[in-house]
């Protein structure tokens, strides 16, 4: 049942309830009316009959006093009796009239009270017959004792009457106090009938309000605890829907909010994730700092780039803190976006690693104004990036002067026609063995330039694919150094699951090949072996090539397929661009493949490569 019937039935019952209290009392009242009506429009007017009854009795024994008297004084005059006479009559009229009168409403009131009507009209007639023998005496003319008797007979009986008329005003007296009893009766019952009704109905409102309080007030009470959980965070906390009215309705209203709060919390809390796991996957590090300049906020980046624990740092003053990590670069251009460099030298990992450092500001929020976002972002390998561009340049020019030279050289020898013929024919054609060998140099470090030109743009290495005997190509390829390095052994080992042929491009991994034996002879020493290890891998060939030079380090296996990237750049190093490697890499995996390194300082390398078979 909705609310709204609920309400109101309860003013329904309400006035019903009122209506009847009103009823008893209108009934109780019109009960007290109507005796007061009684008396008022039959016991007063009895009354006042009895009093015309007895004025009338007083006139007719007066009258006949007044008659009696004129008659003992001077009966010889008869004129003179004529008025009393007359009075007597009409007292004797009036009495009569009034009898009637009396006769007729007790006999209609009070039908039950026969006896004194019958002694009022008893002594009533009696004293009408004693005024009718005085006026017969006195019509007769007689005198003497015979008119002083009957005028004795008609004031007794008039006496007599009057009494009977005290009598009965006493019986009016007592019928008005009895009735006075019963309206007192009829006030004290209504009002007490009232008040029982009021009592009751105010007993019978309570009881229907506190049931109404109860229907209403339980699901309220339920709906504010559940309210209550909510606001303290239990975001689970749902209202019991057990019922269809307005209540019903609230909580269902009520419920609908709390699962779009609890989406919009789970929406802004799925975004903070992904904005927090943005944050901790930027790989620059990422500072916030309040209106003084303290850090307030960090991220692991921020962490692993300073290479500090969070709470080292937290609080802190950023420049003080920075300036303790190691030396800025730029400090008097600090302010916002000038670019302060940092050289970090604390901590194992400090050594030569450099931060670039810049500063915004945030956008001002009431809660935290003036906060300031600064970016650390590691450009150690930009700088060693710079620096291994400058130092190829160098090399470049030195690996190109070198063999230009040489060509150059012969070429003069040969060409000179004053001294082309000092030399024998064995000597020419090793002077263009020599430029043709030089030639094939330049040749192979333009072509390193040129992928690593296409590298660098993002472009893959062309591959023209084709059915490879692999052995075969290994073997052309150590031949080809055997030649070239007569004194170093270099030892192929195949098992027997390698693979006979290999989908490839059979230049590029002869180039893959020469890279990486020339590089196991220039970084080995002068008389260890070379050795090939060739076995098969699910999916293609396994090609490892081991030497026993000077290995490498963790940090420079590290770094070793970065362009231009040399372990030894000294001047006593081997000649080389620091390219070989880098490309080896990305022609390998341009096949699909992958390129590893295992080594040791002072233990050798072994550098090997997967190279699927289609």
């Amino acid at each position: 049942m909705r609310l709204r019937s609920v309400l109101i039935l309860s003013y329904v019952f309400m006035a019903i309830l009122a209506g009847l209290i009103g009823a008893i009392g209108i009934r109780a009242t019109q009960t007290i009316h109507h005796e007061f009506e009684f008396v008022r429009n039959d016991l007063l007017p009895v009354s006042d009959v009895l009093d015309d009854l007895r004025r009338a009795g007083m006139n007719i024994s007066a009258s006949a006093a007044d008659f009696g008297l004129i008659m003992l004084a001077d009966p010889e005059r008869p004129a003179a009796l004529d008025a009393p006479r007359k009075r007597l009559t009409r007292a004797s009229f009036t009495f009569v009239e009034a009898l009637l009168r009396y006769e007729k409403m007790v006999r209609t009131l009070f039908p039950e009270e026969e006896s004194f009507l019958a002694e009022v009209r008893t002594r009533g007639s009696r004293l009408q017959s004693s005024t009718l023998a005085l006026m017969d005496i006195i019509h007769a003319g007689a005198g003497g004792k015979e008119l002083l008797d009957a005028f004795h007979r008609l004031q007794e009986r008039e006496a007599q009457f009057h009494i009977a008329i005290e009598k009965a005003l006493e019986h009016e007296k007592w019928e008005l106090v009895e009735t006075k009893d019963q309206v007192n009766d009829i006030i004290h019952d209504g009002i007490q009938t009232t008040i029982a009704a009021t009592v009751a109905g105010i007993a019978l409102a309570l009881a229907v309000g506190v049931a109404l309080f109860g229907r209403l007030s339980r699901p309220l009470a339920e709906l504010r605890d559940t309210a209550e959980r909510f606001g303290r965070g239990e975001l689970s906390a749902r209202a019991i829907i057990r019922r269809d009215d307005e209540i019903g309705l609230l909580a269902h209203s009520f419920n609908g909010m709390a699962d779009d709060l609890d989406q919009s919390r789970r929406r802004l809390l799925d975004s903070k994730r992904h904005l927090d796991d943005i944050i901790r996957s930027v790989p620059d590090g990422l500072l916030v700092t309040d209106r003084q300049k303290r850090v307030s906020l960090m991220n692991p980046a921020a962490r692993r780039l300073l290479n500090q624990p969070e709470e080292a740092l937290l609080g802190q003053p950023l420049w003080t803190a920075l300036r303790s990590l190691g030396r800025l670069v730029n400090e008097e251009s600090r302010d916002l976006q000038e670019g302060v460099e940092l050289e970090v030298t604390t901590g194992e990992r400090g050594s030569g690693r450099r931060l670039a450092i810049t500063s915004t500001p945030l956008a001002a929020d009431g809660d935290r104004p003036g906060e300031t976002l600064v970016i650390l972002r590691d450009i150690t390998a930009e700088r060693q990036i710079a620096r291994m561009k400058t130092q190829f340049i160098s090399t470049a020019a030195h690996e190109l002067s070198t063999p230009l030279t040489s060509i150059l050289g012969y070429a003069n020898l040969l060409h000179d026609e004053h001294t082309y013929g000092d030399f024998s024919d064995e000597q020419k054609r090793a002077f263009i063995a020599e430029v043709h060998d030089n030639a094939e140099y330049l040749y192979e470090l333009t072509n390193k330039l040129l992928d690593l030109d296409r590298m660098e743009n993002g472009q893959a290495i062309p591959l023209n694919r084709e059915a490879v005997d692999l052995a075969a190509l290994i073997d052309k390829s150590t031949r080809r150094y055997r030649q070239l390095f007569p004194d170093r052994s270099i030892d192929i080992r195949r098992r027997e699951d390698f693979p006979a042929t290999c989908l490839c491009d059979p230049l590029r991994i002869g180039q893959v090949l020469g890279n990486l034996i020339s590089n196991a002879i220039k970084y080995s020493p002068s008389g260890k072996p070379i050795r090939l290890l060739l076995s098969g891998e699910a999916g293609g060939a396994r090609i490892e090539i081991e030497d026993e030079g000077r290995g490498m380090s963790s940090e420079e296996q590290a770094r070793a397929f970065d362009p231009f990237y040399r372990a030894d750049d000294s001047n006593t190093a081997p000649r080389g661009t620091g390219l070989g490697l880098c490309i080896v890499k990305n022609i390998i995996q341009a096949h699909g493949g992958r390129v590893w390194i295992e080594s040791a300082l002072g233990r050798g390398s072994r550098i090997g490569f997967f190279l699927p078979a289609s």
